[in-house]
Parts: structure tokens; C-alpha cells; sequence
């Protein structure tokens, strides 16, 4: 319950716009591979540079993608960073079946849950909240389409710092 309230606070709060400094540099590697970590099975590979953002909300959302592949998908779990010029992106795909085509965008929405996961104890908010992180720095957040991955998900950050 205690888990819950936290997340529907936070999400309250970024509805709001009363979140932390968004200007901290982020080691986006470090962050990935400290999250990664707390998994056994998870594996992580590429690189990205630097990223501004609050440290304690991207570890939330790197974590909430992390548990949604752990709990819903399939092993192994992988974080795979990249970046271009202009973006940086995570990507944590797993190697489940992933989202059918039907429920694709309603995962992102609070309180969802696919048809096969309506006894579970999960309050299908991990998404969601990951989505609105996402947003508050000024990211995207998609699925990506059963052509490209079985089961995955993108955040694409804009303007990476050099270095």
C-alpha cells in the first residue's frame, strides 16, 4: 500500500510541475548499470554521454522499466544505451512476447492492465509514471513495434552533453 501512495504521490507532483532541478548532470551509464545490478539476468551494452536531468526520478524510471521487464516479460533483460548528436536513448527490451497490438498505447495509462494480468499484485502504474519522468525531461517514451523488438521499450533523451 505504502508503494502505491508513493507512486500516485509522485505522479501528483509531476502532474503539477513541482519536481526537483532538472539541470543535474546524469551519468546515464552508471545510473543504468547501477539499476541493472539489482537483476541477475540483466545485461547491459552501447554507451551514451551525459544527460541533465534529477537523479532520483530517472533512477525511478529506469527502475520501473527494469521491474515492468522482470515482471512481465521473459529473461534475459537488456539495457542498451545509445545516443546521436542530438539524443541519447535507454532502451530495456526483454525477451518476452511483449504488448499486443490492441494494448500498445494503453499501458502508458494509469491503473491498466492487459487481460492476462488481472490477478496480479502490480497496480499498472510503473509505466505510466515512467512516461510522465520521461516527459519532464522533456523525453519520449514509446514501445517499440513487434517488427523492431518482441518486447521494448525506448526513452530518447534530447540533447546529450558532449563529453
Amino acid at each position: 500500500m505504502d508503494a502505491l501512495i508513493d507512486e500516485i504521490l509522485l505522479m501528483s507532483r509531476l502532474d503539477s510541475g513541482s519536481h526537483a532541478d532538472l539541470s543535474q548532470d546524469i551519468d546515464l551509464v552508471a545510473l543504468a548499470a547501477e539499476e541493472g545490478a539489482r537483476y541477475p539476468d540483466c545485461l547491459l551494452s552501447g554507451g551514451a554521454p551525459g544527460i541533465s536531468g534529477d537523479p532520483r526520478l530517472l533512477r525511478r524510471l529506469v527502475r520501473n522499466l527494469l521491474e515492468n521487464a522482470h515482471n512481465h516479460g521473459a529473461p534475459p533483460v537488456e539495457i542498451e544505451l545509445s545516443s546521436t548528436a542530438k539524443t541519447a536513448t535507454l532502451m530495456v527490451r526483454d525477451g518476452g512476447d511483449g504488448v499486443p497490438e490492441a494494448g500498445r498505447e494503453k499501458v502508458f495509462q494509469p491503473f491498466y492492465r492487459a487481460s492476462d494480468c488481472q490477478n496480479v499484485r502490480w497496480y499498472g502504474l510503473g509505466l505510466p509514471l515512467a512516461r510522465q519522468i520521461a516527459e519532464a525531461h522533456g523525453a519520449t517514451i514509446a514501445l517499440l513495434p513487434r517488427s523492431e523488438a518482441r518486447s521494448a521499450i525506448r526513452v530518447t533523451f534530447p540533447q546529450p552533453k558532449s563529453g
